[in-house]
């Protein structure tokens, strides 16, 4: 019974890459799930790993593609020149890509990273006219988000629960 065990074993195991071949879904999983990972790895330093990212951005699917942006603008307030520097290389828009980069999640964890990003974005002026363009630009719609946060802060905090009508 033991070998017979084993055997089955050694025959699910040994199948698993012979299943994944044949199967488009599990090969495009795979990919995907390299592709993040290069993606989150070559993140840690932007500046360092540009030529990495822009092409692994040409060669994204839809959903690795958001991931690829989620990723970069996370680093807004950690690394903002290499972030601006990155956008502008391949000619990306602010308003797609100056979000709060996150589904569905709290409102506090959106706020702080604006407070976080707004605070970097401030802190400095490109030199590079199109970089400094697309700084303010970033800028602004992170300040537009954070305005929208809070303004949807104050409206609870005006509600009446006094019951009265």
């Amino acid at each position: 019974m033991k070998t017979f065990l084993a055997f089955m074993v050694i025959l699910i195991v040994e199948s698993i890459p012979v299943l994944a071949e044949d199967n488009p879904f599990y090969m495009e999983t795979i990919h995907e799930k390299q592709m993040e990972y290069i993606i989150s790895k070559s993140c840690e330093d932007i500046r360092e790993n540009m030529d990495v990212l822009i092409e692994t951005r040409n060669q994204t699917g839809a959903a690795t593609s958001t991931i690829w942006v989620y990723s970069i603008t996370r680093q807004i307030p950690v690394q903002p020149v290499a972030v601006i520097q990155l956008y502008t290389k391949i000619n990306e828009n602010p308003s797609t890509v100056c979000i709060p980069p996150f589904i569905e999640t709290e409102d506090y964890v959106v706020k702080a990273w604006c407070e976080k990003s707004i605070d970097a974005l401030k802190s400095f002026i490109m030199t590079d006219e199109d970089d400094e363009l697309f700084r303010q630009s970033c800028l602004q719609r992170v300040v537009k988000t954070y305005s929208k946060l809070r303004k949807g802060e104050e409206q609870i905090l005006n509600l009446d629960f006094s019951g009265k009508r």
